[in-house]
Parts: structure tokens; sequence; C-alpha cells
């Protein structure tokens, strides 16, 4: 599996559709920029986070971190 494939934060499959016919789930739901700013800069924007980590950062951003949801 590509690192484009994995979630920076919990390094499972992200389930990325992109490139797929169907729009992918990530094109319609906001991933929060708070988020996205946790992240290196050579990994933002470039590197899809998967919706179980977006969802997890929704309920609590203040406990939320790259190193906690790493493995």
């Amino acid at each position: 599996m590509s690192s484009v494939q994995v979630c920076p934060f919990c390094q499972l499959h992200n389930a990325c559709g992109i490139d797929k016919i169907e729009q992918c789930w990530c094109v319609v739901q906001t991933i929060p920029a708070a988020m996205i700013s946790l992240l290196p800069a050579e990994h933002q924007n470039t590197h899809c986070i998967c919706a179980s980590c977006v969802q997890a950062f929704n309920a609590n951003p203040d406990t939320f971190s790259l190193v906690s949801h790493s493995k």
C-alpha cells in the first residue's frame, strides 16, 4: 500500500476513492483546517485522512494529535 493510501494519523488504509468513478467521501465532507494543520507541511493537502480520524477529531479536537493517533 502506498503512503498516499495510508491515513497520516492512524496509519490505516484511508479508503480514498478520489480516483474512482464515483465521488470520494472526502470531496463532500469538510476536513477541519485545525486537523490539517497538525500534519507536517509536506503532507498537508497531499495525504488523505480517513473518515474515522475525521470523526474522532470532530468529537474531541482538544485531545486529538498526530502522535496520539499514530502507531
